[in-house]
């Protein structure tokens, strides 16, 4: 339930408060005695009217303990089907909210466990991997695809066979998640498993390759009542000029006994001006409860970044005053312009324009950075082979219903592209020697579409503590081809008309590179299409006729451009032409000309015509 203030929704219905502050608190719990398990595999799929289900690549099955005179009762028995890379668990359903358990995300901790028994048997060989993994997101997961996704992925070489072993992963519960810094209000739990080697099929894992018993979430909770939760840094984005933009912000209440008291609201910051307060403070928040404050952000300032905080005074103990950190930009995208990437160098001092399901950081000198005053860094966290970040732009020139894809118009169609940014990679926590930078080109966004060419740059070659240019060129295509349900082996081709840019880092060691350090700055990024030079002639069309001046003249107003010479004739009969005017310019600072005929005073009729003096020949469909 929420303090109603504009915007309002409620919290799952059925869930208790179970939580004693200063205690831990279980989020999850699993030992598969039951007879419906709160964590699981992925269903098998609906199948189509007469034929038989499709089952997932990994499938799980409730059996007795397999080690010999095992004393566990019954596990989960773990089978892949020899064909995916990913294969993983997680709760029913996918996503827990936090805050009826009184967890507070930024003060209260957490330790994920589980144990797994990998047979000798198994299939699961290097450069397999296999752990514990957790995405702190919002209910809009995974409609928005931002998390932050902390992970314990051990290489099964490391594991011991035919014994039970206990994974741990524990942290700091963050108070954002992603690139945009919003709230984390909701937990995944996942257990996964990878087996990257997808070109040949008989190095697949294949059948039973693990069980997992005794699978438990557990948070500490900080013991503070009231405690206003809220997130830190919160943004507009990218906003087109000339309207004004309104965003919610949520602040709850995880205390269990004691009301938090909003006082007031302040703006503060270099641009707090273009930024106003719609709520009437002061705010009272029940324990468990929430509420929103909404900020209105002026788009009518001129182009360019804007940033100021909002300041809460509050009665929550140990936080007094929690700061709001709001950010936009004003952006305008002039289509004869070829630049298609927003904040590449990063100067509005946010990563707006950008997401990742990873950690994008901002920083200014001394910190790396190549021009201006910012630049952006990409950590890629331990364990992890893949990572990446995108393009978040919502305004043109982004395909509609999307914020990732970039229209592609039918003028760009082979027409030459270039990717370019400067890279740095740090002497400390930089990526590996054989880590990968990668440029891709999704075309028409589809994930199995590998249209090259693709640029990678390895640690090797970026050297260290310098600033290294990274360019990929290429041609826009006519079509892209895009997975074939019927044959995921034959690909079907379809028109180009979006690109999906995708920054990506790999980790070729990331078995062995648990304790992350897989760092890397960019700054001056830029994407460019080169447009066909287009010219616009403005014709000459007679758009006023004035036939009775008082003198008894005609005046005539036409369509012109500057620098433009026109010749005028008339005619009595549409045969005959007389020329009046053999170069009569152009009006310099309009985009109409008139000119005067003082000679048709007293004729009943006549003609005119406005020919442009060495005019190209029109269009064909002119």
């Amino acid at each position: 339930m929420r303090t109603h203030l504009k915007l309002v929704f409620s919290l799952t219905a059925g869930l208790m408060l179970i939580s004693v502050y200063g205690a831990e608190v279980i989020i999850l719990e699993e030992d598969f005695e039951g007879a419906e398990l709160a964590f699981d595999g992925p269903a098998p799929a609906e199948p189509a009217e007469g034929e038989e289900p499709v089952l997932p690549p990994i499938t799980t099955t409730v059996v007795a303990d397999p080690e010999v005179g095992g004393t566990r009762g019954q596990v989960l028995e773990i089978s892949l089907d020899g064909t995916s890379v990913w294969g993983g668990l997680t709760t029913t359903p996918q996503l827990t909210p936090l805050l009826p358990l009184g967890i507070s995300p930024g003060t209260d901790s957490y330790e994920y466990t589980a144990d797994i028994y990998i047979p000798s048997s198994s299939e699961l060989a290097a450069p397999d991997t296999t752990g514990l993994r957790i995405r702190w997101v919002d209910e809009d997961f995974p409609t928005t695809n931002l998390k932050t996704e902390p992970a314990n992925q051990v290489a099964v070489g490391t594991i011991a066979r035919d014994e039970w072993v206990t994974m741990t992963l524990s942290g700091n519960i963050p108070a954002t998640f992603g690139a945009n810094g919003d709230a984390t209000t909701h937990i995944q739990t996942i257990y996964s498993v990878y087996d990257p080697v997808d070109d040949d099929p008989a190095n697949k894992a294949n059948g039973v390759v693990m069980y997992i018993d005794n699978v438990k979430v557990v948070a500490t909770t900080s013991g503070e009542d009231p405690n206003l939760l809220a997130a830190t840094a919160s943004q507009f984005g990218i906003v087109a000029p000339g309207t004004t933009e309104t965003r919610t912000y949520s602040v709850s209440n995880s205390g269990l006994a004691n009301d938090l008291e909003i006082s007031s609201g302040t703006l503060v910051g270099a641009n707090a001006d273009a930024f106003t307060v719609d709520t009437t403070f002061p705010i009272t928040i029940a324990p468990g409860e929430s509420a929103d404050i909404d900020v209105t952000f002026d788009t009518t300032n001129d182009l360019g970044g804007y940033s100021a905080s909002l300041e809460l005074a509050t009665n929550d103990v140990s936080d007094p005053t929690v700061s709001l950190s709001l950010s936009s930009i004003i952006y305008t995208h002039d289509p004869t312009v070829e630049e298609l990437i927003i904040n590449g160098g990063f100067e509005s001092g946010s990563p707006a324009g950008f997401n990742s399901a990873n950690t994008l950081t901002i920083h200014e000198a001394p910190d790396p950075v190549r021009t201006g005053n910012h630049s952006m860094s990409y950590a890629l966290p331990g364990g992890n082979q893949w990572g990446s970040f995108q393009l978040n732009q919502p305004s043109l020139p982004s395909l509609e219903g999307t914020t990732n894809e970039i229209a592609i118009t039918p003028e760009m169609i082979g027409q030459p592209y270039k990717f370019s940014c400067w890279v740095y990679r740090p002497s400390v926590n930089g990526i590996d020697d054989d880590a990968l930078f990668t440029f891709i080109a999704r075309w028409n966004g589809d994930d199995h579409n590998d249209t090259g060419p693709w640029a990678s740059y390895s640690g090797a070659f970026l050297g260290t503590d310098t600033w290294v240019e990274f360019i990929e060129e290429g041609i826009v295509p006519a079509e892209a081809s895009v997975r074939n349900p019927a044959d995921p082996n034959v690909p079907e081709f379809t028109p180009t008309t979006s690109l999906r840019p995708i920054f990506s880092v790999r980790d070729v060691n990331a078995a062995t590179n648990t304790d992350g350090g897989q760092l890397i700055f960019i700054d001056d990024m830029s994407l460019t299409i080169e447009l066909p030079e287009v010219v616009t002639y403005v014709y000459p069309e007679i758009t006023v006729f004035a036939r009775e001046n008082t003198d008894g003249s005609s005046t005539l107003t036409w369509t012109s451009e500057p620098g433009n010479t026109y010749r005028i004739e008339l005619s009595a009969d549409l045969e005959n032409w007389l020329e009046l005017e053999e170069e009569y310019p152009a009006l310099d600072d309009s985009e109409t000309t008139s000119w005067t005929d003082t000679s048709s005073a007293g004729v009943d009729k006549r003609f005119y015509r406005v020919i442009w003096n060495e005019a190209p020949a029109p269009p064909a469909d002119e």
